[in-house]
C-alpha cells in the first residue's frame, strides 16, 4: 500500500470537532460496525486508539488532542496504511451523511436545454453537484430581493431624512430670527432706560431750581386716557420696529 497523500497527524489536526464525534462512534464497544477501539498504555499515561483486532503492522501514529472548554481528551492513533485509508473513507461517508442530515431528496423534471445550462453554470462555477447550481440561483435571487428592499427601506429613510432637515432648517431660521428680535428689543429696552434716566435726572434737576428759586408751580393730573393712548402708541412703534 503506498503512502497517503495527507499524513495521519495532518489528518487529525483538521475538524477537531466532527473527528471526534466520528471517533467516538467508531470507538464505542455498544457499535457493532465500530472500526477502533481505545487500549490504555499505563507506560505512556496515554490512551491509544487503533483498529478492533488488530493483525498488521502499525505504521502510522498520530496524536489526537482534543479540547473544547469542557471536554479534554488525548489520544496516540496508531494505524497501519490500509487502516488508515479505511478509516478515511468511512469518515468521508459520516461527514458526508452529517452533512445531508438536513437535506430533502427532491426530483424535478427539466427541458433539455434547462439541464444543459445547468451543467454549463455547474463548470462555470466549479460546483461539486449541479443541485448547487440551484442553490446559488435561488440564493442569488433572494438576494436580490433583500438588496432591492433594502433599497426601498434606504429610500424611505432618506426622504424622511429630507424632511427632518427641511424642518430643522426651518426651525433654524425661526431661531435666528427670534435671535434678532431678542436683540432688537435688548438695544430698545437699552435705549428706553437711559430715557428713563435722563428723564429722572432732568426732573431732578428742574425740581432742585424750583426749590433753590422758592418758586412754587403744580402739575395738573394727566388724564388716564391719554397715557393709555401713548403706551399704544409706543406698542405700536415697537411692532413695526420688530416687524419691519
Amino acid at each position: 500500500m503506498s503512502r497517503p497523500e495527507i499524513s495521519l497527524q495532518e489528518w487529525l489536526n483538521t475538524d477537531v470537532d466532527q473527528k471526534m464525534k466520528f471517533l467516538q462512534i467508531e470507538m464505542d464497544p455498544k457499535n457493532a460496525d465500530g472500526i477502533l477501539q481505545y487500549i490504555p498504555n499505563q507506560q505512556e499515561n496515554r490512551i491509544h486508539i487503533t483498529f478492533r483486532n488488530n493483525t498488521q503492522n502499525l505504521e502510522l501514529s498520530g496524536l489526537f488532542n482534543y479540547n473544547n472548554g469542557q471536554q479534554y481528551f488525548i489520544s496516540y492513533v496508531v494505524l497501519s496504511f490500509d487502516q488508515y485509508n479505511k478509516l478515511r473513507a468511512k469518515y468521508r461517508r459520516f461527514d458526508r451523511k452529517k452533512n445531508e442530515s438536513g437535506l430533502l431528496k427532491k426530483q424535478y423534471k427539466f427541458s433539455q436545454q434547462t439541464a444543459s445550462n445547468i451543467k454549463k453554470l455547474k463548470n462555470y462555477w466549479s460546483l461539486s453537484r449541479e443541485e448547487n447550481v440551484i442553490e446559488n440561483l435561488i440564493n442569488s435571487h433572494l438576494n436580490r430581493k433583500e438588496i432591492e428592499q433594502t433599497k426601498i427601506q434606504l429610500n424611505t429613510k432618506l426622504i424622511k431624512a429630507n424632511i427632518l432637515n427641511q424642518a430643522i432648517d426651518k426651525l433654524n431660521k425661526d431661531i435666528y430670527d427670534l435671535n434678532n428680535k431678542n436683540e432688537y428689543l435688548s438695544k430698545k429696552i437699552k435705549e428706553m432706560e437711559k430715557l428713563l434716566a435722563v428723564e429722572y435726572l432732568k426732573s431732578d434737576h428742574y425740581k432742585y431750581l424750583l426749590d433753590e428759586n422758592k418758586i412754587e408751580t403744580s402739575i395738573s393730573k394727566i388724564d388716564e386716557e391719554k397715557i393709555q393712548n401713548k403706551i399704544m402708541e409706543i406698542k405700536e412703534n415697537l411692532k413695526v420696529s420688530i416687524y419691519s
